[in-house]
């Protein structure tokens, strides 16, 4: 017996959610190396305030960049559409 091919709103449900984790993954994977670079910076100077300074280019970089690109609206999205499939498939 063949499996059946899914209906088209779980196809895509499911993509969504698959490219979803590639962006977050993404993201994080970008975050950890430029981190890194903050991290061999922080460890070559010597002076509080510019460890300071460099700690918090390492936060706004956080803020400003890693969790605008991993695109968590996109991730929230794709999960509601999989509950709501799901949900069909519940109900079928």
């Amino acid at each position: 017996m063949q499996d059946q091919p899914l209906p088209l709103d779980t196809r895509i449900a499911i993509e969504r959610g698959a490219d979803s984790l590639t962006l977050i993954g993404t993201a994080l994977q970008r975050g950890a190396d430029e981190i890194a670079r903050y991290e061999a910076q922080y460890v070559k100077v010597s002076s509080p305030a510019e460890k300071a300074r460099i700690l918090n280019r390492a936060i706004l970089h956080v803020c400003s960049n890693v969790i605008p690109n991993a695109r968590i609206e996109y991730a929230a999205d794709a999960q509601a559409d999989l509950q709501a499939v799901a949900a069909q498939e519940t109900h079928a």
